[in-house]
């Protein structure tokens, strides 16, 4: 199952991430904690991701769909969390 990338302004920076910071964002939503893949994963599968090749700047919205999808609102809220720290933290004036 192949997810599909929702625009999010929050997400936005994967974008402008380097190769190395997508590489450990991969690993975490694609292998478990002893290295094994995750069974909800459906990065290792997709084709564009295959043909990357590793170069994973050129599926980034692909990392993307994988946090909007993986875990639901956790991930992605944590992802949300080191784009922009300060926004849930906020109160209105």
């Amino acid at each position: 199952m192949s997810c599909k990338y929702k625009e999010d302004k929050d997400l936005a920076f994967l974008r402008y991430a380097d190769n190395e910071m997508l590489d450990i964002l991969v690993k975490h939503l694609t292998l478990d904690k002893d290295g094994k893949k995750r069974k909800s994963e459906s990065l290792i599968g997709n084709k564009d991701f295959i043909e990357a090749n590793g170069d994973y700047r050129k599926v980034w919205q692909l990392i993307g769909a994988e946090i909007q999808h993986y875990g639901g609102d956790t991930i992605e809220h944590l992802a949300k969390l080191i784009a922009n720290p300060f926004v849930d933290n906020l109160s209105p004036l």
